[in-house]
């Protein structure tokens, strides 16, 4: 029976529709899926917006509930880490509020958002419940072996607008690898982040999917070697 993989990802994961097009053909889980397909048996979760606590409710009582995978491949952690100017309960309140009241916080928020980001310190979910939910997931899914993917830095553009965002993406992937340790992919090179980004300084271009998907190929092709030669000592 075939090796059972989880690709298990936020919206990095999923095609985007605005230009330039990325398409499902296009993205890491799909290159993956379709080059190693003979020798995996590969489950998609793809969900945009997804955070750690998310994540947890999703793995307990949501669609990741039914799944027994033997290898899980995550990728999550820019919508826990980015700092942010509001909070998410207050996001869903705006919807509620009328058009002008809506709109009037809308362009306080725009005009100062970063001194807003810099007062307010909000992360949908800080450091020490981040590295929480994750124990909690492994804990889950323990009798799967999980991989996860860094979170790759912003580009330049993304930087100015939100200049707090690069020490926030490296002191979560240092939580990503210290929980994670050899478990722990980083395909990205800080030099490389304006051609594997798309304009919005978070979603990967074509070649920043090749990128990932090339960088799990490599571990699954590893991992498949090693139980092959384990088998063989037995």
């Amino acid at each position: 029976m075939k090796t059972k993989i989880l690709l298990l990802t936020d919206s990095l994961g999923l095609p985007r529709p605005n230009t330039p097009e990325i398409k499902d053909s296009d993205v890491w889980t799909y290159l993956v899926a379709e080059k190693l397909k003979n020798e995996y048996l590969f489950f998609f979760q793809r969900i945009g917006g997804l955070h750690t606590r998310e994540l947890i409710s999703q793995s307990q009582f949501g669609y990741l509930a039914g799944y027994s995978p033997d290898i899980i491949i995550l990728q999550i952690g820019i919508v826990d880490c980015t700092p942010r100017s509001v909070r998410e309960k207050e996001l869903k309140l705006f919807q509620f509020l009328p058009e002008k009241i809506s709109n009037k916080i809308h362009q306080y928020v725009k005009k100062n958002h970063i001194k807003l980001i810099y007062k307010r310190k909000i992360k949908y979910v800080y450091p020490a419940e981040f590295e929480a939910n994750l124990n909690q997931f492994k804990s889950i899914f323990e009798n799967a072996r999980i991989f996860a993917i860094a979170i790759s830095g912003p580009n330049d553009s993304l930087s100015k607008n939100n200049p707090y965002l690069v020490d926030a993406v490296d002191l979560y992937n240092e939580i990503l690898k210290k929980l994670f340790g050899s478990s722990f992919i980083n395909p990205y090179s800080r030099h490389d982040l304006d051609a594997n980004l798309l304009e919005d300084g978070i979603h990967l271009s074509r070649r920043g999917h090749l990128v990932v998907a090339n960088a799990v190929e490599k571990v699954l092709a590893f991992r498949k070697t090693n139980s092959t030669k384990n088998i063989k000592k037995k």
